[in-house]
């Protein structure tokens, strides 16, 4: 209290627009931003087909059994069993060569 009886009214005046200033930026600026920034980085991946496709395949499961997303993966469980944890893997290593292959295809294009 000491501080503050000992300040003048224009630096009262001063100290008391930056703290307001401080808080507007803390409490709406930044959130307004960030706001802005995933609407428009969701708008923008919405003109994406592949984009499309990858929400398709992970969200229409039913629509789309025959076919998987590239980042679908199962869920895993430490109580899972060594050999179906195995064969999991084994099924990724598979996914993941077949990447590899589709990938020489698209470079050359």
């Amino acid at each position: 209290l000491v501080f503050i009886a000992n300040v003048t009214p224009e630096d009262a005046m001063a100290w008391c627009i930056a703290c307001i200033t401080s808080t507007a930026q803390t409490v709406l600026a930044v959130p307004l931003l960030m706001t802005i920034l995933i609407l428009t980085i969701v708008a923008l991946s919405r003109l994406s087909g592949q984009v499309r496709r990858e929400v398709q395949l992970l969200c229409c499961h039913e629509e789309f059994e025959k076919m998987q997303s590239m980042f679908h993966r199962p869920p895993q469980s430490r109580w899972t069993p060594a050999s179906r944890r195995r064969e999991l893997r084994r099924g990724c290593e598979e996914m993941e060569n077949n990447l590899e292959a589709n990938a020489c295809i698209f470079d050359s294009v």
